[in-house]
């Protein structure tokens, strides 16, 4: 019986270890992240979060978060939701609806697969102001 017992315990934990071990879904990813992004419009949280870019990537976007902040701050975060999904795929897209002190906008965020963990991989936002401003990495 004992020897029944912990081999049930033995199971349990690798059972554990195996799920503590698998990586966290895209959509678990984007909302911890583009949160901590757009709170402040923060283009250093954006740079850690992203693909590695280019020097020209990486300015234009230092540029277009210098215009994006005067939406002002994050009010409000609506959870992601799928766009694009294919169940395989290493890429996902996700429509997120923020509300800002100016006003609310929709994010379009593609993340993809990097190792066991996700990057982003683009990212746009469409405004009532118009889409004057473009998506960032291509």
């Amino acid at each position: 019986m004992k020897k029944v017992i912990a081999s049930f315990l033995l199971l349990i934990l690798l059972i554990l270890a195996i799920v503590w071990s698998l990586p966290q879904p895209a959509q678990t990813f984007v909302d911890k992240v583009v949160p901590q992004v757009i709170r402040r419009w923060d283009v250093q949280e954006f740079l850690k979060y992203s693909i590695a870019l280019s020097p020209e990537d990486t300015e234009k976007a230092k540029n277009q978060f210098f215009i994006w902040k005067q939406f002002g701050e994050l009010q409000r975060y609506q959870r992601a939701l799928p766009v694009k999904t294919q169940r395989f795929s290493r890429q996902r897209q996700f429509m997120v609806e923020a509300t800002f002190e100016k006003g609310r906008v929709n994010l379009m965020v593609d993340v993809v697969r990097q190792g066991r963990g996700w990057a982003i991989a683009s990212f746009s936002l469409d405004s009532p102001w118009g889409n004057a401003l473009q998506k960032i990495i291509s």
